[in-house]
């Protein structure tokens, strides 16, 4: 049942969340011992708890990003970086493309900051 309805949910996470709880469910059935009982117990209210974590996380995530203001800082943040992550992979694959093409390093803080700031943007336009 838990299997099924975190199907629903479309998350892979989830989905594996609740192949364990239903293999807790059925060890909690199939126990003989009241020791084992309590064991698979407590196991099923673990995974229960991972699942309300995981769910928190996924609104978090969507109250968060879900506003038009917050994707555009997200895009404006980030595609200064990117585009000069770009440039400098095509001069440096193709330097005869397009002749006394130079790109020049970023600024001092930015030139160690640009390979997070491209992480971060695209890891949050992946969570959308």
């Amino acid at each position: 049942m838990f299997g099924w309805l975190t199907s629903l949910l479309g998350s892979p996470i989830l989905k594996a969340l609740g192949g364990q709880l239903n293999q807790a469910l059925a060890t909690y059935e199939a126990a003989q011992t009241s020791q084992a009982k309590v064991d698979a117990s407590v196991e099923i209210q673990q995974i229960q708890a991972m699942i309300a974590a995981q769910h928190d996380a996924t609104a978090l995530r969507r109250a968060t990003s879900a506003f038009w203001e917050q994707r555009v800082l997200v895009f404006l943040a980030g595609i200064g970086p990117t585009m000069h992550y770009l440039a400098v992979c095509f001069v440096s694959t193709w330097p005869s493309a397009v002749p006394g093409w130079v790109v020049v390093k970023l600024p001092a803080p930015m030139d160690s900051w640009e390979g997070y700031i491209i992480l971060s943007f695209f890891g949050l336009i992946g969570v959308r």
